[in-house]
């Protein structure tokens, strides 16, 4: 075997100090900081109660969504859903209580009203039609019955005639004025309806001043709680608001942000959701991310705009 030239001796000792330096670098910048978002969060559903009428693999659609919103920006995986029940896992449950069920209540009582005001301006609408139909009609028999009197009087087969006319258009009126009394009734009705409703409004704006959230998430036990389901768009865009809390998103001041403070019904990121799912993905100093583990800070969450 022959022998390596001091030359090609050299060139080896320095490609392997080179090389283990570069391993060594590596290894600290392991050891010293971590990519929060390169290990896909696991999450479960927790318990679904039975008067949202949402089944699980309904609820299950509406988590998998939300998490696509924040990993087709990132652009990989940053939840899991993960049914095993293991100690430190995320839960998303759906918790009903006063909110779900006045929010029920004032879409049942809005929606009740719609149709009653359709209805009620249809009726109206074609008994003004009948109603200035009859006044037309009326006028027309007046004008006859003067212009006979004017002449001292009608045959007695045109008398006849006129006498049974004006009797219909009394009948006629009678009509008329029943109708019109039983609208007038229902405009009543309706109004206390209306009533009702703002009473609704009332009681439900009273609640969300002592229960505000849509959403809640607990960084203290790793939790979400859903109490207000809403449309699928808001409740999509709710369990993406409490997904990026779990990820250490902070609220944002653009009402059309996901993160923003109060609810939307917004499914797209915003930039500025953007820019701040960007700084939580960020490479960060270990230490930094154990302090913040060992003093989480409390998110609160969405709240409905009424």
């Amino acid at each position: 075997m022959r022998s390596l030239s001091i030359k090609m001796l050299v060139l080896l000792l320095l490609t392997t100090v080179t090389a283990v330096l570069v391993l060594d670098a590596q290894l600290v910048t392991k050891l010293v900081y971590v990519m929060p978002c390169d290990t896909p969060l696991p999450y479960r559903l927790a318990t679904i109660d039975p008067k949202f009428n949402l089944t699980e693999s309904q609820a299950l659609k509406a988590t998998t969504q939300a998490a696509a919103i924040w990993e087709q920006a990132y652009g990989k995986p940053l939840f899991t859903h993960s049914p095993a029940n293991t100690p430190g896992q995320l839960t998303v449950a759906f918790s009903y209580d006063d909110r779900q069920r006045l929010r029920t209540e004032l879409t049942d009582q809005e929606n009740a009203l719609d149709t009653a005001k359709t209805s009620l301006q249809n009726r109206i609408a074609a008994y003004d039609l009948k109603l200035a139909a009859f006044k037309e009609r009326a006028a027309q028999l007046n004008k006859e019955i003067e212009a006979w009197n004017a002449k001292g009087g009608a045959p007695k087969d045109i008398y006849a005639e006129l006498t049974r006319r004006a009797a219909t258009m009394t009948a006629e009126a009678a009509s008329l004025t029943k109708e019109a009394a039983k609208l007038n009734a229902e405009t009543r009705s309706y109004g206390t309806s209306v009533e009702t409703l703002n009473a609704t409004v009332g009681t439900y704006n009273a609640l969300l001043d002592t229960k505000p959230e849509e959403g809640l998430y607990n960084p203290a036990d790793q939790s979400i709680t859903i109490y207000v389901l809403g449309s699928t768009e808001e409740l999509v865009s709710t369990v993406a608001h409490e997904f990026g809390h779990a990820r250490g998103m902070d609220h944002l001041p653009n009402p059309s942000a996901i993160m923003y403070t109060y609810a939307n019904s917004n499914i797209v990121p915003t930039p500025e959701d953007l820019a701040e799912l960007a700084k939580v993905c960020q490479r960060q100093n270990r230490l930094a991310v154990l302090l913040r583990a060992l003093y989480p800070r409390p998110q609160p969450g969405a709240v409905p705009i009424e």
